[in-house]
């Protein structure tokens, strides 16, 4: 009884297990002072969660106008959020974005903010989505 107990609780908490197998954080400017293209590209195993057991994430903030050590809402005037996911089968994209921005610095070739971002994404067929980013993020520049 104890093992099926056992079998039981790691069953229920397997569902919703997912790992990130890889990250990327970049971004680009303008030139202009203040407006940046973020974009955090992860890959996701999703293990017996959603309907693919594996997927592509991107995240692409285009911030406008925005001062170091301020925070702004995402989405907002200064801040335009995009995400989709890609998978096997149907592919989500982000239609609900509730979070903030701090950029802390930007110092050489490397991006440093604080996001705390909740995505709410889903297919054409109905699957819904919650998709999280948050804590300190390092974007290295590149050429894009």
């Amino acid at each position: 009884m104890r093992t099926f107990l056992l079998a039981v609780v790691c069953l229920v908490t397997g569902c919703g297990y997912s790992h990130i197998a890889t990250t990327a954080s970049t971004f680009t400017s303008t030139g202009e002072a203040g407006t940046y293209t973020l974009r955090i590209v992860r890959d996701l195993d999703t293990v017996m969660r959603g309907p693919d057991d594996q997927e592509h994430q991107e995240l692409r903030l285009t911030l406008h106008d925005v001062r170091a050590g301020q925070r702004y809402a995402i989405p907002s005037q200064s801040v335009r959020a995009e995400f989709t996911v890609t998978r096997f089968g149907p592919s989500s994209v982000g239609d609900k974005f509730t979070g903030t921005i701090t950029v802390r610095s930007v110092v050489g070739g490397k991006l440093t903010a604080d996001l705390d971002l909740i995505v709410n994404a889903h297919t054409q067929t109905g699957y819904t989505q919650t998709v999280k980013f948050d804590g300190k993020q390092i974007f290295v520049r590149t050429n894009d």
